[in-house]
């Protein structure tokens, strides 16, 4: 069951923000209303209450219940879209259709003549099993054996499986269950490709240096409703593959994001802290795309895409840098409440965080990097 404390960090992260996330263009606290035929935004935002609200056809609620609506998934899903890493809580005790709901002993009724299950031996609860990576005999990202039949794939198959485990439409328990398989990905990032569609994204339309690009290991593929998509891989610090988000490519397309299931998205951009020098700046961007942009200017770039969503040691390999190399911490924040907020709460766990301001016009860096583009045209 996932704890009160962290139902109220999802519950406050902040609505705007999420919607972004879900793919509604938000503009003045209005957005257009997905669950109708909406032509002039009447879906607001509350941003003291942290609610939503449609005057036209009355669908309201908090973050988890955009969310569910949205998406169409149950309360403890939602949650888990949130917050990726609550994929390794159990489900809540509501059950799932076609498995059993476990029920406390004290609930259950005993038959006359039957020994209460308290009174008969219990055997010892399993020792917690560490990480597939910590296991010895297996190398990080492969899959414990196990006497279920796995799915295998070929060389010929197409990144358009990622379908099937995606977190958001799927609705298969096992698949909810797993951690992020690595194995079954990693080879989509060793050659990476882009179809013409992603390519006029990166490099018309965002004028990025195909060098990041290919530092980044971006690639693409089309589902099989010929929608595209870009896929962006997370890596940890020593180069594991530890977490997979892949972006809409069609302009104002709902979701705009997808996640496999398990992937750890929380500091995008780690190993590039293994090529800082000692007191040279890190700049900290919002979301892959002005990490990118950040990275073509010249300067050395993470992303986080939320503060709130951070565990309490999402951020060490970041305070690491701060006590052995003196990194000096740089941050462009978006013009905006979300952004704001997001300066305010790095800089209360990396204190000598450096505010920048960006022009009136630019939104964020990803504009300001494209305007600076433009005028050296």
């Amino acid at each position: 069951m996932i704890p009160n404390f962290e139902l109220q960090q999802l519950r406050d992260l902040p609505i705007e923000e999420v919607a972004g996330r879900l793919g509604l263009q938000v503009a003045r606290h209005k957005a257009l209303c997905p669950f109708h035929d909406d032509r002039h935004p009447s879906l607001s935002f509350h941003t003291r209450r942290n609610t939503y609200r449609c005057f036209v056809c009355d669908a309201h609620g908090g973050t988890i219940d955009l969310v569910m609506r949205m998406l169409h998934l149950d309360f403890p899903d939602a949650c888990r879209w949130l917050d990726p890493s609550l994929m390794t809580q159990p489900p809540l005790s509501r059950g799932v259709k076609g498995l059993p709901v476990a029920v406390p002993i004290a609930k259950r009724r005993i038959r006359p003549g039957c020994v209460a299950p308290s009174s008969q031996p219990q055997p010892s609860p399993p020792l917690p099993q560490p990480p597939l990576s910590e296991r010895g005999g297996r190398r990080p990202g492969c899959v414990a054996p196990s006497s279920q039949p796995q799915p295998s794939f070929n060389s010929s198959s197409s990144p358009s499986k990622i379908e099937e485990v995606d977190a958001q439409r799927t609705g298969a328990y096992e698949n909810k269950q797993k951690a992020f398989d690595a194995s079954r990905y990693e080879r989509f990032f060793l050659n990476p490709t882009l179809s013409q569609t992603a390519r006029e994204f990166l490099f018309t339309e965002r004028r990025l240096d195909p060098r990041v690009i290919q530092w980044c290991r971006l690639t693409s593929w089309r589902d099989r409703q010929g929608t595209d998509w870009l896929q962006i891989p997370y890596y940890s610090s020593d180069g594991r593959l530890i977490g997979i988000q892949n972006r809409n490519l069609t302009k104002d397309a709902q979701p705009r994001f997808r996640f496999p299931t398990g992937s750890q998205c929380s500091i995008y951009n780690l190993p590039v802290i293994n090529r800082l020098q000692h007191s040279e700046a890190l700049y900290i961007t919002e979301g892959a795309s002005d990490c990118w942009a950040m990275l073509s200017a010249g300067h050395k770039a993470v992303a986080i895409p939320s503060a709130t969503l951070l565990k309490p040691n999402g951020l060490q390999p970041l305070l690491t840098l701060h006590s052995q190399l003196s990194t000096q911490f740089h941050m462009f924040p978006d013009r905006d409440e979300p952004g704001e907020r997001l300066f305010l709460q790095l800089q209360k766990i990396l204190p000598n965080l450096i505010h920048h301001h960006l022009p009136p016009n630019c939104k964020d860096f990803s504009e300001y990097y494209l305007q600076t583009k433009n005028k050296l045209i």
